[in-house]
């Protein structure tokens, strides 16, 4: 397999294990001052170091169809198709549980996702269309990424709520309020970050930046949490500075680690099904948290072993779909 496969098997692995965390801490996130503090912020930790997960999707996608091929009508028929099809399972499973009129149940799937996790696939299925009219192979990597970093502080409104912390008031036409264009700058990070070489110095760089944002993107949710006595996630949003930084360093990092061989196969086997598992996810973890199907009591064993059979499980469901959908349109 070439190197370029490997990592990117890597990225695409450890994304869907992150955002499978990412909504399993909702066991507590959300419990500000109902749990106690060591849970909530062990949880908001958790949290905080998972939210880059997103965003290193996107990156994948950005460095594979702006710099390796072009996008192909095959590969948005099948975000389409995946997104009806997990959408179908979605209201299937709604109406089981509710027992509304069906319809209505269709009608709310083209207002927004019929559950929280698709909006990825909505998003995904613009920037592909997006992608086919861009090309970033022109542009030296380093000019870019710091092009990028300006757009993601200087055109952010998360930059200046940051800065309304410490007690100055900014308001500028720069600012763009529209999250969708962020996410998809994520797709040109992914193509700069995925051409750069290695080099030491940038990754012992990219491990300090990496920490640095995950304590900051955390102690800033803590602070603003206490702040209004509730919990707010507004600084772990996918568009935040700090998060931007932190998904830019683990790129670079995962590009340039090198997994033992006996790894390499598992992870493999795990990329592979990486669209069924995000696909179906949300489901096992709704289902098993209605139904309070939890294996510990201690809240920090209960999230993380809720994640992993969340994940093990979604996993099962991709493989056994797998041998059905023999032309991968879904899995």
């Amino acid at each position: 397999m070439k190197l370029r496969q490997i990592w990117i098997n890597n990225v695409r692995a450890l994304s869907c294990l992150m955002v499978i965390i990412v909504h399993a801490t909702v066991l507590y996130k959300g419990e500000f001052g109902h749990v106690d503090l060591s849970t909530w912020v062990f949880t908001t930790w958790l949290d905080s170091a998972s939210r880059v997960c997103v965003p290193l999707f996107y990156m994948a996608s950005g460095y594979l169809f702006l710099n390796l091929t072009k996008i192909k009508a095959k590969n948005i028929f099948r975000i389409i198709l995946a997104l009806i099809f997990y959408s179908l399972i979605v209201i299937l499973y709604n109406y089981s549980q509710e027992k509304k009129e069906i319809h209505t149940y269709f009608i709310y799937a083209f207002e927004k996702p019929a559950m929280y996790h698709l909006w990825f696939l909505f998003r995904l299925i613009f920037f592909y269309f997006l992608m086919a009219f861009i090309s970033t192979k022109n542009i030296e990597e380093k000019h870019g990424l710091i092009f990028l970093l300006f757009c993601f502080t200087i055109f952010n409104g998360h930059t200046y709520e940051i800065i309304e912390l410490f007690g100055l008031q900014v308001k500028s036409m720069l600012i763009i309020k529209d999250d969708l264009l962020f996410l998809f700058l994520y797709c040109i990070a992914g193509s700069f970050v995925g051409r750069l070489e290695y080099n030491k110095k940038t990754y012992l760089y990219s491990i300090i930046v990496l920490i640095t944002s995950i304590l900051i993107t955390t102690s800033l949710t803590i602070y603003k949490s206490f702040e209004n006595n509730i919990f707010n996630a507004i600084f772990q949003n996918y568009t935040s500075p700090f998060v931007f930084a932190a998904a830019i360093s683990l790129f670079y990092i995962m590009k340039h680690l090198t997994l033992p061989n006996k790894y390499s196969q598992t992870v493999e086997f795990i990329s592979k099904n990486s669209l069924g598992i995000y696909g179906i996810h949300a489901v096992i973890l709704d289902i098993i948290i209605k139904n309070k199907i939890y294996l510990f009591s201690t809240p920090s064993l209960r999230m993380i072993s809720t994640a992993l059979i969340v994940f093990f499980l979604s996993l099962t469901f991709s493989v056994l779909l797998g041998k059905i959908d023999k032309n991968k349109l879904v899995t």
